[in-house]
């Protein structure tokens, strides 16, 4: 029995220090060769180890494999992502745009160096920020229509938020923006998370706006005014779009008699 149990224990125990590293040798993609034995029982327990070992490296392989395909996919969103980063950045910096995000639970807010450049400000001036940035720099006649713009917004009635706004520069003059954004995210209860948005100076834009308008009641009133008699009529139409107190007198008819006529 003693010599029979030794028999057994030394193959048993060979095994046993051949097959320890048996994970490792697999994952190092290491070839396997197998004891071989002339007892029956050890054969069978090499041929079960060689099983588990074969099984095992199929995991080892599969998980591999799915690791690769990952790391793969992962450098491709990257990469896509980057590129989508810059793309924004390059419209961005054409547009001359600044941005901002806005934590709508927390009232944090996120601006670039150019929301600050729009009002005279560097963005390490105006540290730390948030959303009471905005309301400080803000024109108070402009913030009610900011706000109602803004519960349009966030009730769905409207897909993005819009509103022209002023903004007290550095130097103390008024600035206009064109304030734009969209919520970004809600919370599970569906109210508003996240907003991100830009703001463009537009401040040239009403100026002439404002040119416009005043060069129109200017003319107006050197129309009605004048002495001679005149028409305003549509080279398209022909028909009579204006007349003056000159002309009403002149034709004897009124201003509007006289815009219903050829």
């Amino acid at each position: 029995a003693t010599v029979l149990s030794r028999r057994l224990m030394r193959p048993i125990k060979a095994l046993a220090r051949y097959t320890a590293d048996i994970p490792e040798r697999i994952a190092q993609h290491q070839e396997i060769s197998w004891p071989q034995s002339s007892i029956l029982e050890i054969t069978e327990l090499t041929q079960n180890f060689q099983q588990t070992a074969d099984a095992l490296k199929g995991q080892i392989d599969e998980v591999t494999s799915n690791n690769l395909l990952l790391e793969q996919n992962i450098q491709e969103r990257t990469a896509e992502l980057s590129a989508e980063r810059q793309r924004l950045s390059d419209i961005l910096f054409g547009t001359n745009a600044g941005t901002w995000e806005w934590d709508m639970q927390t009232g944090e807010a996120i601006y670039n160096e150019r929301w600050a450049e729009i009002i005279g400000y560097s963005l390490a001036e105006l540290q730390p920020v948030s959303i009471q940035t905005w309301l400080d720099h803000a024109h108070p006649e402009d913030l009610e229509a900011s706000e109602l713009q803004l519960k349009e917004h966030f009730s769905g009635r409207t897909d993005r938020y819009k509103c022209e706004c002023r903004m007290k520069h550095k130097d103390g003059h008024w600035v206009w923006v064109l304030d734009r954004g969209k919520i970004t995210s809600r919370t599970a209860d569906r109210r508003p998370l996240l907003m991100s948005g830009t703001h463009q100076d537009i401040t040239r834009q009403k100026k002439a706006e404002e040119d416009l308008r005043a060069s129109e009641e200017l003319f107006k009133a050197m129309f009605h005014r004048h002495g001679a008699v005149m028409l305003l009529v549509s080279p398209e139409s022909g028909a009579i779009v204006d007349a003056n107190l000159a002309a009403e007198k002149f034709y004897g008819y009124s201003r509007q008699q006289l815009k219903n006529m050829n």
